[in-house]
């Protein structure tokens, strides 16, 4: 028997047995359907979304998002981190069968530049791919608004923060990171940042999934030297807290406008800790 691609039919097998009086039993096994698709030769296409390719980041944690779309189904996605001196790698499934994968890759960037290349595979065993370059320069400090750690980060508890951000050098952002307190999952489920023409920025956190300490911002934004902004931070968990008004840092100063906590309560001196950071 001969079935065409993009053809589909169902088979039986049914054996028949003659009595000596002349009767004749027949006995047959259930059917079965069988689709006979055609030779699929189209690879899956890759998408990163971020981090921006060639980008100069002074913190070691990125995530790298995307998706990976293929026209009959993914079977299978794998994770590549090279940098100089090794590489890492890991997946090539099985995943759920999609015709669209979300990436949601968490990575500890080495010192210098990283490649992280994202492969999906389709289950005819094509492949694609798409890949990344980013530099890691832990003395890069221009890239980054850092609160830091608090040498005491207690009490602590969620709520919403307003405030200042007046950074002493021109820099430009796209991620927020979250301080949180040893052992609890703090991190912050919303931020914005705006000034007196409005809304800069926008992020939502994305719950615990793989680095649930950074939020992506819906755009990249430059915030100016000398110039105020405000920020609006609403936090879960236990994040580190900076107890005081106002905060000397080596990017330039972070006030607490007023945070108002998951009782109600309101405080004048609290300032969550954070990064901002492209």
């Amino acid at each position: 028997m001969i079935i065409s691609p993009n053809e589909s039919c169902y088979y039986r097998v049914e054996a028949y047995s003659n009595t000596t009086n002349g009767d004749q039993y027949r006995c047959y096994t259930n059917p079965i359907w069988v689709d006979v698709l055609a030779n699929d030769t189209t690879p899956p296409v890759v998408t990163i979304t971020a981090p921006v390719n060639g980008s100069i980041v002074s913190t070691s944690d990125v995530t790298v998002t995307g998706f990976a779309t293929d026209d009959v189904g993914i079977v299978g996605m794998g994770y590549g981190h090279c940098w100089e001196g090794g590489c890492r790698r890991r997946g090539g499934g099985p995943i759920n069968v999609s015709t669209n994968v979300s990436i949601n890759w968490a990575v500890s960037l080495k010192e210098g530049a990283n490649t992280m290349t994202v492969t999906a595979y389709d289950a005819a065993g094509n492949s694609g791919n798409a890949s990344v370059v980013v530099i890691y320069d832990e003395d890069n400090a221009s890239t980054a608004f850092d609160t830091g750690k608090p040498a005491n980060p207690y009490p602590s508890i969620f709520g919403t923060h307003n405030g200042t951000i007046t950074p002493n050098q021109t820099i430009t952002v796209s991620k927020l990171y979250t301080y949180s307190c040893a052992g609890t999952g703090g991190h912050t489920e919303y931020v914005r940042i705006y000034n007196e023409s409005g809304t800069l920025a926008e992020g939502h956190w994305n719950g615990y999934a793989w680095d649930y300490h950074n939020i992506t911002l819906t755009a990249s934004i430059t915030l100016l030297k000398d110039h105020e902004y405000n920020y609006t931070i609403k936090t879960g968990s236990y994040p580190q807290i900076h107890h005081t008004p106002a905060l000397p840092t080596t990017n330039g100063w972070i006030n607490c406008t007023e945070f108002t906590d998951a009782n109600g309560r309101v405080y004048y001196d609290w300032i969550p800790a954070i990064r901002l950071y492209f």
